[in-house]
C-alpha cells in the first residue's frame, strides 16, 4: 500500500511537471515573478520603490476649455532600480514592456507590466498607463469625496531627470537612464523623474467645474503592474481652491 502511495504522488508530480514544462523551461519565457507571489519572492528582490511627490506647478489655463495644469514628480528610494526592457512585435504592431528585478542570487526575474506607446505629441516612447490624475469633492473632515473629473491613465518616460537621494547604497552619481526609447528605459536608485505642467498630457479638463474647494490626487503605478517593495506611497493628495479661473493650495 505505502509502495502504490509513493508511486502515485510519483506520477502526480511529473504530471505537473509536464503541464508547466513551457514556463518552467521555455528559453522564450523566462520565469515571471507574478503578482500573487509578490510577498514570498520579495525578499529576495531588489526591487524599486517609487515616491510620488505633491505637485509644485498647479495652475488653472482657460481658453475654449478650462483645464488644470499639473506637474508629476517621483523619485526612486528602493534597493533597485526600475528597469523597463521593450519588445517589438512586427506582426502584432506592438512593442511590450518588461520589468527587469535583479534578484538577490544575482540572477534577473521578468515581469509583464504592459507595452510602450509611441507618443506624437512628445516624439518618444512612454510605458502605458503610469499615472492617474483626479479631482475630488471635499468631505467635512477634508477627505475625498466624490470623483469629479479624472484623467485617463496617462503614459509616461522614464528617466534619470536629477539625483535626490545620494546618500542610498548603490545610487549612481550618473544618469543610468536618458533617452525616451523602446529599448531600455528607467528610474535609477536615489534618482527623480519629473513632467513639468506645461508638457502635453499634464492636464484635467474642469470646464464645467464650478469654482469651490476640491482635493486633487496623483497616482503613479496605478494598476500596480510594475512591481515595487511599498506601493503606500504611490499617491499624493492636495487640497485646492478654485476662483475666478486661479487656483490656490490649501496643504
Amino acid at each position: 500500500m505505502k509502495r502504490f502511495f509513493v508511486i502515485a504522488i510519483f506520477i502526480i508530480a511529473l504530471l505537473i511537471l509536464w503541464t508547466n514544462k513551457d514556463s518552467i523551461f521555455s528559453s522564450k519565457n523566462p520565469p515571471d515573478i507574478a503578482d500573487e507571489a509578490q510577498n514570498f519572492f520579495q525578499p529576495d528582490l531588489f526591487l524599486p520603490d517609487l515616491v510620488i511627490r505633491k505637485p509644485e506647478e498647479l495652475y488653472v489655463q482657460n481658453g475654449q476649455e478650462r483645464k488644470i495644469r499639473f506637474d508629476t514628480s517621483f523619485f526612486n528610494q528602493g534597493e533597485g532600480p526600475l528597469e523597463v526592457l521593450g519588445e517589438s512585435d512586427q506582426e502584432k504592431q506592438i512593442t511590450t514592456a518588461t520589468q527587469i528585478i535583479s534578484l538577490k542570487s544575482g540572477n534577473k526575474g521578468e515581469k509583464f507590466i504592459g507595452n510602450f506607446i509611441f507618443h506624437p505629441s512628445h516624439d518618444h516612447w512612454h510605458v502605458e498607463k503610469f499615472l492617474l490624475f483626479e479631482l475630488f469633492t471635499v468631505t467635512g473632515d477634508e477627505k475625498a469625496g466624490e470623483l469629479l473629473k479624472s484623467t485617463e491613465k496617462l503614459s509616461f518616460c522614464l528617466q534619470d531627470i536629477e539625483l535626490v537621494l545620494p546618500d542610498l547604497q548603490s545610487a549612481p552619481d550618473r544618469a543610468q537612464y536618458e533617452d525616451c526609447d523602446k529599448d531600455i528605459q528607467g528610474l535609477s536608485i536615489g534618482w527623480l523623474d519629473i513632467y513639468r505642467a506645461f508638457v502635453d498630457g499634464q492636464e484635467l479638463d474642469i470646464t464645467n467645474v464650478p469654482d469651490g474647494n476640491y482635493l486633487i490626487r496623483s497616482t503613479i503605478n496605478p494598476d500596480q503592474k510594475i512591481q515595487e517593495s511599498d506601493y503606500g506611497n504611490n499617491q499624493s493628495e492636495m487640497l485646492i481652491e478654485i476662483k475666478n479661473n486661479q487656483l490656490f493650495t490649501q496643504s
